[in-house]
Parts: C-alpha cells; sequence; structure tokens
C-alpha cells in the first residue's frame, strides 16, 4: 500500500517476488515450511494487485504481470508446496484477469522453466538469462499477450499440458461480465 501511494504514475506493474523452499508437503519437518512460499508468491502478489490496481486505472489501464513458472501447472513432490503456491498464483491470476478487464488492464502471466538467478542457483539443468526473460516480457506486454511463454521449457510444458484454453477463459469472463451488470443494475 506504502509503494502503491508513493508510486502513482505507474502504468506497469511486474511481480517478481518468489520464494522457494525445496521441500515435499507432507515430508517437511512442519507446516511452517510452506507459509513463506504461500505469504509470498500467492498473498504477496494478491496484496500488490489490490494495491495497484486503482493507480493502473487511473493511468489508463497499462499492464499487470504476475512472474509465474511452469510449476504453475503441474506438482513436484520435492517442491509440493511451492508448486502449490504457483498454482495458487496462476489461478489469482485469471480472476484478476477477469476483475480488471473492465478498466482495460492487460493482466499478463508469465511461465518460464529455470531462469539464471540465485533462486535457481544450484538446479543442475538449463536456466535461461535473466535478460531474456525481461525481454520476453516486454514484448510480451507490447503484443498484448495475456499468457507469455518466456523460454522453451513454457513452450514445451505448455503445449504438452494445454489445449486452446480461450473458449473457457472467455465463458468465465461473459460470467463475470454479467455478474457485474447485475450488480450496477
Amino acid at each position: 500500500a506504502r509503494a502503491a501511494a508513493r508510486c502513482q504514475d505507474v502504468s506497469i506493474l511486474i511481480n517478481n517476488a518468489g520464494v522457494v523452499r525445496l521441500t515435499p508437503a507432507l515430508e517437511a519437518p512442519t507446516m511452517e515450511h510452506a507459509r513463506p512460499e504461500m505469504d509470498t508468491n500467492y498473498l504477496g502478489t494478491l496484496a500488490m494487485c489490490r494495491a495497484f490496481a486503482p493507480v493502473l486505472e487511473r493511468n489508463g489501464g497499462g499492464a499487470l504481470v504476475n512472474i509465474l513458472s511452469v510449476a504453475s501447472w503441474f506438482s513436484v513432490p520435492m517442491q509440493g508446496s511451492y508448486c502449490a503456491s504457483k498454482a495458487a498464483e496462476w489461478s489469482l491470476t485469471k480472476s484478476v484477469r477477469h476483475e480488471l478487464r473492465a478498466q482495460g488492464t492487460l493482466v499478463a502471466a508469465m511461465y518460464a522453466g529455470y531462469i539464471d538467478t540465485d533462486m535457481a542457483r544450484g538446479v543442475p539443468f538449463p536456466k535461461t538469462s535473466a535478460a531474456t526473460i525481461a525481454a520476453r516480457v516486454l514484448a510480451g506486454i507490447e503484443e498484448g499477450h495475456e499468457e507469455i511463454l518466456a523460454d522453451q521449457r513454457a513452450e514445451l510444458t505448455h503445449n504438452e499440458l494445454f489445449k486452446d484454453a480461450g473458449p473457457f477463459e472467455a465463458g468465465m469472463q461473459k460470467i463475470w461480465d454479467a455478474r457485474k451488470r447485475d450488480q450496477a443494475g
């Protein structure tokens, strides 16, 4: 809320905060191991969306991008609560997209495999540079994409797991729009 109060000229918000504990859901010593992931990855993103939605609206709509992960789409047992937090953030992104469409805000989700950052330092798999990810996010915003597959792993995983979700999402948008019309009428 303090950031939104200070940053009244924002037209692009990129939610990139993330925490990974690399623990299974049930084998973690306590439930407290899941809390930082849910607090940061889901609740932190929700707080930023709530704080900046009015700012984006006042500035003509703009764009809101949530940095997700291919792990939003499936569960890796060794990262149980991380995957759950990213799945929750994925669902949140779709809900926020429906809510902010009428104000002209592009709500995008960016998916990637491993990004070459401190978070993935010990991961023994190929990583995409942060600069490449940033360029693809900005290109996705410029092109108006709601789903940004920022690296090859995201593209391959998405193609393997999903068919065209467009008609389903359009139906969800109609339900939301009808609800807003009913509330206004």
